[in-house]
């Protein structure tokens, strides 16, 4: 009988990415912090058990893994740890971890306060802050001592989330793991994943059983011998996933499971509105038939928050409206992929149109596109596109609208592509006015089609910077500008409460992956789950319409 419920996969990539934040705080070589970086991403991929790898001596065959990697991978096997992490644990406090997260700060303003301030965690941190200290450490102020008082306040009172795809993905595992459990006769998401919520604090599992005290019992004794705690609540049974996200195992009978399907789903709001047409209390199999028998449409799960939905459901876009993207990189800036592999991949998924944004030049970090480059790469993409009859491919570029709200390009430059994607990418700290009027002149440019990730949020790590919403969406309504839901699982920006505003001006939408590879096409997905959310309309969705429909508005004129 397995003792544990995941592979060794996801406790492996979670080891490798603490080296990785260990070494940035040692200010180790970047090439170095990357190979850990890199190799973490890929366990997490993987889709055979490390294990199963290490007996057949195919370590060495994982893409990313040399001998340094496999040797630590094999230690890891026999032992469940790295001597090298273990050794950095010894020598870097953990805390500071957590401290080099904070938005804004990083690796190198850590360790000096470390050195000079003795912070070792966000309790000390929030000590020398509140004492008026920071102030005085080379590199901070007075004001960005308020700043990092307010992020470390947030930090130690938020309750820890999880993005929307690694919930996902650890959903899929623990069904995987779970699924020959004793009594066991299927196994459903439920809570903020199965709504499709940006981010979430747990995961949630129903186990409907034909023996819910054999199920019960089988999944306690996987987990008798092994290092997790597990615990029992409210009748569930919780444990830690790998990752630190606690996972909350529910049971239910045959009988019952269309009953539990709905409360444990929520939103309790919604629960209480259909429950309270029911006749009587009565047990029903399926979801579906506690719809019936509340004489209620069935209510997909990811609209259920919205209000009034019992009376009113929109129309949802589907993800097989979407014809193309948008917003993607290449390895012309920092993207993984070369222009004609990115291109490929739209079209082996069917796509009809793809849309080139490499990052503009002010973006350095990002290998962003001088003058010269972005016009050469231009002529790839029309040389490229006479080449091809399968897709339409246009020339973009996502290019940074400045502190004074001016674009990255001079005019003469912008006017070569079809259409351009206009972005914030520094000086978040600007002010609400501030930060307002710059939005207002980069959307207002005759070339501006896009504006990307509109908020700059990053989920868990950083909140948006803040502006005129209203003032700004107005703007982009007026002047045809699309908001982009970005469907990057880290951003998801906008939020909802704004693509309710949105709507509400008036503003087109353009859903896009912000791929930087191939495998992040697959972000689409995302996307189409927050338009779903936010009951937005399909047709203001720019991605489900046809190139020649496209081009029009590219020219102002759709």
């Amino acid at each position: 009988m397995e003792t544990s419920l995941f592979p060794l996969n996801e406790s492996a990539a979670q080891a490798f990415s603490e080296i990785s934040q260990y070494l940035e705080l040692k200010g180790e070589n970047p090439f170095k912090i990357k190979a850990y970086v890199k190799a973490s991403r890929v366990l997490r991929t993987l889709e055979t058990d490390l294990e199963e790898l290490s007996l057949e001596g195919k370590l060495r065959s994982i893409d990313g893994v040399g001998k340094a990697i496999a040797d630590k991978l094999e230690a890891f096997i026999k032992t469940g740890t790295i001597p090298q992490l273990e050794a950095l644990k010894q020598e870097i406090p953990r805390g500071l971890v957590d401290v080099s997260n904070l938005p804004g700060l990083g690796s190198k303003k850590t360790v000096l306060l470390h050195k000079e301030l003795g912070v070792s965690d966000l309790e000390s941190f929030k000590a020398v802050l509140e004492a008026g200290k920071v102030e005085e450490v080379k590199g901070f102020s007075k004001k960005s001592q308020a700043k990092y008082l307010a992020l470390v306040e947030k930090a130690l009172s938020a309750e820890t989330t999880f993005i929307k795809s690694r919930l996902e993905e650890w959903a899929e595992q623990t069904r995987e793991r779970l699924c020959d459990v004793a009594g066991v006769t299927r196994i459903e998401v439920v809570g903020e994943v199965r709504r499709k919520a940006p981010q979430s604090s747990r995961l949630e599992l129903l186990l409907v059983c034909s023996d819910r005290d054999a199920a019960r019992q089988d999944v306690e004794q996987r987990f008798a011998s092994t290092s997790s705690n597990m615990e029992s609540r409210e009748g569930a049974l919780i444990f830690d996933h790998p990752s630190g996200c606690p996972i909350w195992l529910r049971f239910a009978s045959q009988e019952e499971a269309g009953n539990l399907l709905l409360r444990w789903t929520g939103p309790d709001q919604f629960v209480a509105s259909v429950e309270k047409k029911l006749s009587q209390a009565v047990s029903f199999p399926t979801e579906e038939a506690v719809f019936e028998a509340a004489k209620v449409p069935f209510v997909l799960p990811e609209i259920r928050h919205r209000k009034n939905v019992l009376k009113y459901r929109p129309v949802l876009l589907e993800l097989s409206q979407i014809q193309g993207n948008l917003h993607a990189h290449t390895t012309y800036s920092d993207g993984q992929n070369s222009l004609e592999e990115m291109v490929q991949q739209a079209v082996d998924l069917g796509h009809s149109f793809f849309g080139v944004s490499d990052h503009s030049r002010s973006l350095v970090v990002a290998n962003g596109l001088t003058e010269e480059r972005l016009l050469e790469q231009v002529q790839e993409i029309r040389a490229l596109n006479e080449r091809r009859s399968d897709i339409e491919i246009f020339a973009s570029n996502e290019t940074d609208i400045l502190e004074d709200g001016c674009l990255d390009y001079p005019d003469e430059v912008l006017q070569k592509l079809d259409y351009v994607v206009v972005a914030v990418h520094s000086f978040f700290h600007l002010s609400q006015e501030a930060m307002t009027q710059r939005l207002l002149a980069g959307v207002s440019h005759p070339a501006a089609r896009i504006l990307a990730h509109p908020t700059g949020r990053l989920l868990t790590r950083r909140d948006g910077y803040s502006a005129d919403w209203e003032e700004v969406f107005k703007r982009c309504a007026e002047r045809k500008v699309a908001l982009e839901i970005n469907s990057s699982p880290w951003r998801l920006d906008i939020s909802e409460e704004l693509l309710e505003l949105a709507q509400e001006c008036g503003c087109l939408i353009a859903i896009n992956t912000d791929a930087h590879s191939l495998r992040e096409f697959d972000y689409t997905r995302h996307g189409v789950d927050m338009a779903r959310r936010g009951g937005l309309d399909p047709d203001r969705v720019v991605n489900t319409w046809d190139t020649e429909r496209l081009k029009k508005w590219f020219k102002g004129e759709a």
